[in-house]
Order: C-alpha cells, then structure tokens, then sequence
C-alpha cells in the first residue's frame, strides 16, 4: 500500500460498470445404453483455461482508496479484481486493502471489467462496487464508499490525470503546492443522521466554510474568486482548491450560510494540519469510519 496520511479529529459539539464476466458451469449427464447393469456415466463440461495477459499490455493508472462504511458500522476488508474476459483469465489488482488505506498503482488490459470483492472471495464473487478504468492517457483515484441514498456501496471517481476532463487536478503554482479538500463520504455515510440541511454526522453538520488559523475570516479562495466565482463551501462533490506556501497549513471548519460568512463561529472539528512542500500535489479526504469522529487522509498525487 502507498503511504498516505491519517489525521484524527475530534468534533466540537457537533463508475463505470464492470460486469461480471461468464462463468461457465454446465455439467451434462450422459447415459451410456447396453450395459450389462444399466448405469450411468457422468461428464462434466469443463470451462477451457485462459492464458494470464500479458502485463507489458495493461493500459491506464489506477489506484484505489477504501472509505467503505456499511449501515452496521463493518468495514470490510477488499480485494480488486479485472474479471475474466473472452481472451484472459481474471487478474487479482489489489489484495487485502483495509479501510482507510491507499492500494498500489495498477493497470488493466482493455476491456477487462474491475471490481471490488470481500477479501478471499475469489472473482467470481458478487461486486462490493464497480470501478471505473483509466484508459492509456489517464490516472485516476477510485474511492469505494458506501452511498445511504442507494442502499448500497458504490465507486467514485477523482482525476488525477485526464486530458479530456475539466475535472483534471489543476497544476500547482511555481513555488507553492496544490491541495484539493473533498467530503463527498460524510454526505453519503450511512451512519450520519437527518436529511438535507438537517443532516449531521458525528454531531456536526456534513458542510463547511473553510477557515485558516491565523487568517481572519473564511480563507481566500483565489482560483474561484479571481475569476468571479464564489468560493466553496466543503461538502458533496466539492473539490475544493487551496494554493498552500511550502510548510504547514491549520484548516477550521465553520457552519455554512449567510450567517457564517466570516468564520467566527468556533471551528466544527478540528484544526487539521496540513504539510507540504513546494511542487507538491493532493487529495485531503475527509470522512468518518464510525460515526462519532471526522478524519483527514491525504493522498499526494505522485
């Protein structure tokens, strides 16, 4: 597993489908006339071996991270899988990825399907979810997480590297370093209570405005402001952008809305502390394994 890091906080108060692939298992009977005691042979139609693929051919990068939390609090532990496919026997991508953790980089050969299984299950197993692939040009992070609007565990996309999307991790200015804060898995966690605006896990409500200590009011967002954009409240699918000058960066978190637009309420969860260097690109997830606190894993780029 790559290294990523984990912050625990505490709270103040408050893809593509991948179909499975034919598994074939017919058995036929035969019986065999004019003998002597009458009995029956028994054929079994075997399923023809496939050759392994070539990895010289795998295409895309690919990376997974599991924020997978089902309604009864388990977290399963997964192995990925590229079912098998007309030419190629199913290749095990990733195994024994525990919550939280960040898998290896991997590729696939085309039009092989990838899947996330229970650990030990095997290929054939039904999907925990279904992963997007990155073609040859592309790099992408595949978050597994439970959806409660669903009623089921699904996977979710980050473009690291995508010349095609406008979702593309923006380069890092000369000299500072690029963070992207997201928060899509408190939204979406089954064991956060209430709906819509009510919604709140681990006490607290699943949006934020976004604070710096030592700055006064919310923090600056120039990417959105200076191209007349509002800034960014984190929560949902919000990626939301900070340009942080090499060394460590303390975010808070603050209710959203008209009646918090200068951060002065005392932050939600937190501080987190952010390090970097200068050139430095990643991911900072947010998310709660048990319902009863928020964490930070940051997951650099490269």
């Amino acid at each position: 597993m790559v290294a990523a890091l984990t912050i625990l906080v505490s709270c103040g108060g408050g893809g593509g489908s991948g179909s499975s692939g034919t598994t074939a298992d017919d058995a036929g009977t035969t019986e065999v006339p004019g003998t002597a005691d009458d009995t029956t042979t028994t054929t079994e139609s075997a399923e023809p071996e496939l050759p392994d693929a070539d990895p010289s051919t795998y295409i895309g990068r690919n990376r997974v991270v599991h924020l997978l939390v089902r309604p009864d609090g388990s977290t399963p532990t997964l192995d990925i899988w590229a079912r098998r496919s007309f030419e190629y026997a199913p290749i095990l991508l990733v195994e024994g990825l525990e919550y939280g953790e960040v898998s290896d980089w991997y590729g696939r050969p085309d039009h092989m399907s990838v899947v996330a299984v229970e650990s030990g299950a095997g290929p054939d197993a039904d999907s925990v979810a279904d992963l997007f692939s990155a073609n040859a040009d592309q790099t992408y992070t595949h978050l597994v997480m439970f959806d409660r609007d669903r009623d089921a565990a699904s996977g979710f996309l980050l473009e690291d590297d995508d010349p095609a999307s406008s979702n593309t991790f923006p380069e890092a200015e000369p000299g500072a370093a690029l963070v992207q804060l997201y928060a899509y898995q408190l939204r979406l966690n089954p064991l956060s209570e209430g709906q819509s605006f009510d919604q709140t896990i681990a006490g607290v409500p699943t949006s934020f405005d976004i604070g710096i200590v030592g700055v006064e009011g919310c923090s600056p967002q120039p990417r959105q402001t200076d191209n007349g954009i509002s800034p960014m409240t984190l929560g949902g699918t919000q990626r939301v952008p900070f340009d942080l000058q090499p060394g460590t960066t303390s975010f808070t978190f603050h209710g959203w809305g008209s009646d918090h637009e200068d951060c002065a309420d005392p932050t939600k969860f937190g501080p987190v502390d952010i390090s970097v260097q200068a050139g430095d690109r990643a991911w900072v997830l947010f998310h709660s394994r048990d319902g009863e606190s928020i964490e930070a894993l940051t997951v650099p780029l490269d």
